[in-house]
C-alpha cells in the first residue's frame, strides 16, 4: 500500500477535519465580528498552517508505523499464490490483530483440512491396491477352474467343481462391495436415508442370504431375541452392509477351527440404553495385543498374517459407518475360544454424526 492509497483509505476523516476547520474558523470570525474586530488573513493562514502541520506529522507516523504490515500484505497480494506461507506479522491496530489472528486459524484449518484430506487419499490408494491384490486370487482360481473345464480335466464331481467357483465367485462380490461402500462413505450424507426398520427381519435375511455359506463350512446359525419385533431407527442399507461385514467374519474364523458343532449366534437384547445385537462365534479368537486395535484401517493383525484372505478394512468401514449412524461397536474376543461384536443402538441420540456436525 503507497502513501497515495494509504490517504484515500482516511479521506472521509480528512474531509471532515476540512469541515471542522472550517466551522472553527467560522465561529472565531463570527465571534470577532460580533466585537468589532477584524481576523487578519496571517491569522487564518496561521492557524491552518499549525493544525495540518500536527495532522501531517499524525499521517506520516501512522503510515510509518503500518507499512511492514501493509507491505507483507501486499507481497501476499501480488506474489505467487502459497497457502505455506500465510502468516502476516507487524499488526499495530486492534483490527489489524485480530485480522492477522483471523487469518492464522484459517489457515490452521485449511492445512488441518488438507491434512486430513490426503491422508484420506493414501488411505485410499492402499486401499484399492490391497483391494487388487486381494481379487487376483480368486479371479486367478475361476480363470483355472474354467481352463480345466476347458481341457477336459475337471474333477468328475461337478458339484465340487462348481461349489469352488461359487466360493471364488462370493469372494468377488464381497470385495466389490467393500470397495463400493468405501467409496460411498466420503459422501455418507448424500446417501442417508433413515427409517423405522426391524432388526429381527434383517437378521433372518441375512441368515437365508448366507444359507449355502452355513451350510458349505457346517456352521450353524442360531438367532435369539427377547421379542418377536425389534423396530429401530438407522439407515437398513448401510446397516445391512455392517452386519454382513461381522456375519463373513464370524463365518470365516469359525470354519478355521476343528470344532465338528460351530456355532454362530445372533442374539437381541435390551438395556436401559436401548437395543443391542450381540453376534458371537465360536472360531479361533484375536489376540489380547490385537484387540484394540482391529477398528484401525488396515490392520489385519495375526489373525490376517495367519490366514491371509484379509484387507483389513472390513471392520474400520463397520465401525465408521455406526458412528455415523450413531450406532455403537465394541468388540471382544478370547483367543482361541471365540469373539464377540455388540452393535448397540442407542435411545435418544442422534442419527448421522460427523467430526463437524450432527444432522437429523
Amino acid at each position: 500500500m503507497n502513501i497515495r492509497t494509504f490517504l484515500l483509505d482516511r479521506l472521509a476523516y480528512l474531509l471532515l477535519y476540512a469541515i471542522n476547520l472550517f466551522v472553527i474558523l467560522l465561529v472565531i470570525q463570527l465571534s470577532l465580528f460580533h466585537s468589532h474586530q477584524p481576523l487578519s488573513s496571517s491569522i487564518v493562514f496561521y492557524i491552518i498552517l499549525l493544525s495540518c502541520t500536527g495532522l501531517l506529522f499524525i499521517l506520516v507516523f501512522d503510515y510509518i508505523r503500518q507499512r511492514p504490515f501493509y507491505h507483507k500484505c501486499d507481497q501476499l497480494y501480488t506474489g505467487e499464490p502459497s497457502f505455506e506461507d500465510m502468516h502476516i506479522q507487524g499488526a499495530c491496530t486492534r483490527e489489524q490483530w485480530i485480522f492477522e489472528k483471523l487469518l492464522e486459524r484459517q489457515h490452521a484449518h485449511y492445512k488441518q483440512e488438507l491434512f486430513r484430506y490426503r491422508k484420506q487419499q493414501e488411505q485410499h490408494r492402499h486401499f484399492v491396491h490391497r483391494w487388487v491384490h486381494q481379487m487376483k486370487t480368486p479371479v486367478s482360481v475361476i480363470d483355472l477352474l474354467l481352463q480345466q473345464a476347458n481341457n477336459g480335466s475337471r474333477d468328475n464331481d461337478p458339484y465340487r467343481w462348481l461349489t469352488s467357483l461359487q466360493e471364488e465367485n462370493e469372494k468377488l462380490a464381497h470385495g466389490l462391495d467393500m470397495m463400493l461402500y468405501n467409496a460411498r462413505l466420503d459422501l455418507f450424507e448424500k446417501d442417508f436415508v433413515p427409517r423405522k426398520i426391524s432388526i429381527v427381519h434383517m437378521l433372518r435375511s441375512l441368515i437365508h442370504e448366507y444359507k449355502k455359506l452355513f451350510i458349505r463350512t457346517s456352521i450353524f446359525p442360531k438367532l435369539e431375541a427377547d421379542q418377536e419385533e425389534v423396530i429401530v431407527e438407522t439407515d437398513e442399507k448401510w446397516l445391512r452392509f455392517v452386519f454382513q461385514q461381522l456375519l463373513t467374519n464370524s463365518i470365516k474364523y469359525s470354519s478355521r477351527t476343528d470344532k465338528r458343532s460351530k456355532i454362530v449366534r445372533m442374539a437381541l437384547f435390551h438395556n436401559d440404553q436401548g437395543w443391542h445385537v450381540r453376534i458371537s462365534d465360536e472360531g479361533v479368537g484375536i489376540p489380547p495385543q490385537d484387540v484394540s486395535r482391529v477398528f484401525d484401517a488396515f490392520f489385519t493383525g495375526e489373525n490376517g498374517r495367519a490366514f491371509a484372505e484379509s484387507t483389513g478394512m472390513g471392520l474400520y468401514l463397520s465401525k465408521q459407518i455406526c458412528d455415523r449412524l450413531g450406532h455403537g461397536l465394541a468388540i471382544t474376543s478370547e483367543h482361541g475360544k471365540g469373539t464377540e461384536v455388540t452393535v448397540s443402538f442407542y435411545e435418544r441420540t442422534h442419527l448421522y454424526h460427523d467430526a463437524n456436525m450432527t444432522k437429523l
